[in-house]
């Protein structure tokens, strides 16, 4: 059963977690940080498929997103997603203090993740991300970054470019996936907010300046046709990170969600793989 509660971030803001036990005791203990105008809900079969392996999961939804409070999909920089992740991570090794501790992010809960990683690594034992979007600003033109970075001193709640270009099947080939995202109250209909979009292009850019620091056992993941991260961000990681273990996955096909993709099981799997190999 996934259990729902709170935690009162260090600047007063109310934050909506989530948690779930196996039966069996555990083997280690997953955080699941999830994406751009998303929650932790659209997770929960992600969350029973490693409780059902014997893992703990936790996940919260980052400030103004899912029920968590603060400004909706809006924010000049990732230090607090970092910090609110961090506090959290605190808390759970609190209650768990002889467990392991993984990260799994997606998109731009790679970024936080990878954020958070560079900062804390002592305190995980690995990290997986997903859909990793430290490369999504090179697609844009030069001359549209160069307006954004004036505009967010300006302007930084007006919404920008549509991460998804348009597409109606960029998160999956399952049509359902799509329709789901519509009709959810909890997501994102709008393109990013430019505040938005210049934080997690700068975060980007300091973690790429700094992969040589990540030496922690990774597992990077992504779709071999995601139209909104490519997959040049996964690469990038791989080859930069100066962990020694570390394992690279393109999924020939797959779209930008990859948890939630047609063959969605075979990515679950390959993660419950390489978590049991490490704990």
């Amino acid at each position: 059963m996934i259990e729902t509660n709170s935690l009162r971030a260090s600047d007063g803001t109310l934050l909506h977690t989530l948690h779930s036990l196996p039966d069996t005791p555990p083997k280690a203990i997953v955080l699941i940080v999830h994406g751009f105008g998303e929650h932790a809900r659209r997770y929960d079969h992600v969350t029973r498929a490693l409780v059902a392996d014997g893992y703990i999961v936790y996940a919260l939804d980052h400030r103004g997103h899912g029920k968590s409070e603060g400004k909706r999909f809006a924010a000049n920089t990732v230090d607090p997603f970092v910090n609110d992740l961090h506090q959290f991570a605190l808390t759970i090794h609190v209650q768990h203090p002889a467990l392991k501790l993984f990260i799994l992010g997606h998109s731009m809960g790679s970024i936080i993740a990878l954020a958070y990683t560079l900062r804390y690594q002592q305190e995980l034992a690995g990290l997986i991300v997903t859909g990793v979007a430290i490369s999504s600003s090179d697609t844009q033109p030069q001359w549209l970054l160069s307006v954004a970075k004036i505009a967010r001193h300006i302007v930084p709640d007006v919404y920008g470019v549509d991460i998804t270009q348009g597409q109606t099947d960029a998160l999956s080939r399952d049509p359902q996936v799509h329709l789901d995202w519509h009709a959810d109250p909890l997501t994102n209909r709008n393109p990013m907010r430019i505040g938005l979009g210049m934080a997690l292009h700068d975060a980007s850019m300091d973690i790429r300046a700094h992969l040589d620091a990540l030496k922690l056992p990774l597992l990077t993941l992504h779709g071999g046709d995601d139209p909104v991260t490519p997959k040049h961000g996964c690469e990038m990681l791989y080859a930069g990170a100066a962990a020694t273990d570390k394992t690279i996955k393109i999924y020939p096909g797959m779209r930008h969600e990859i948890l939630n993709e047609v063959d969605k099981a075979v990515v679950i799997q390959d993660i419950i793989t390489w978590l049991n190999a490490h704990v």
